[in-house]
C-alpha cells in the first residue's frame, strides 16, 4: 500500500513539474544561479587569499574584460564591475538551466547530475572559447591555477541544482489557492 501512494505522489509531481509556470522557472533559476553565483565567488576569494594573491583578485579578473590589465590598479571600482558581472552572469545562467531542466522531472540526485554536468560545459565554452575572446586578462590567470578554476565550475553546478530543485519541490508542494 506504501508503494502505491509513493507512486500516486510521484506521479503528482510529475504532472506538477510539467504544468508549472514559465515565470516560476525562470525565477527559481535566477535565483538559484545568484545563489550558485556567490558560493562560487567566495570559493575563488578564499582560495586567492590562501594562495597570497588577496580577496579581491578574482573580481577585478572579471572587471578585466572591460579595463585590461588595468583593472588591478583601479580600485574599487573594478571590484564593484567584477561582482556585478559576476552575479547577472550566474544568474543568467541560472535561467538557461533553469529552462533546459525546469519541466523535466528528477529522481533523487538526477538534478545534481545535471547540474554537474552544466558546470563542466561552463567551465568548457569559458575557458576555450569566452574567456580567450572578450577576458584575455582573466584567462591568462585561471590557466594557471586549471584544477581551481575547475572545480569552481564544478561548485556552481552543484549548487545551482540543489537550489533550483528545492525551490522548485516547495513550489510543487505549495498547496493550491482555492
Amino acid at each position: 500500500m506504501a508503494s502505491r501512494e509513493r507512486a500516486l505522489e510521484a506521479y503528482r509531481i510529475e504532472i506538477a513539474v510539467a504544468t508549472l509556470p514559465a515565470p516560476t522557472v525562470v525565477g527559481s533559476g535566477v535565483t538559484a544561479g545568484i545563489i550558485a553565483g556567490i558560493v562560487m565567488l567566495v570559493w575563488a576569494m578564499a582560495t586567492s587569499v590562501v594562495s597570497g594573491l588577496g580577496v579581491w583578485i578574482m573580481p577585478q579578473m572579471i572587471a578585466g574584460m572591460f579595463y585590461g590589465p588595468l583593472t588591478f590598479v583601479r580600485g574599487a571600482t573594478t571590484v564593484l564591475a567584477g561582482t556585478l558581472i559576476h552575479l547577472v552572469v550566474s544568474g543568467a545562467l541560472g535561467v538557461l538551466f533553469a529552462l533546459m531542466v525546469g519541466w523535466r522531472p528528477a529522481r533523487e540526485g538526477q538534478m545534481i547530475a545535471w547540474g554537474v554536468a552544466y558546470g563542466l560545459a561552463i567551465w568548457l565554452v569559458r575557458s576555450f572559447g569566452v574567456l580567450p575572446l572578450l577576458n584575455p586578462t582573466m584567462s591568462a590567470r585561471v590557466a594557471l591555477v586549471p584544477v581551481d578554476w575547475l572545480f569552481q565550475h564544478f561548485l556552481y553546478g552543484v549548487v545551482l541544482a540543489f537550489c533550483f530543485d528545492r525551490r522548485r519541490e516547495a513550489r510543487l508542494r505549495r498547496p493550491a489557492l482555492p
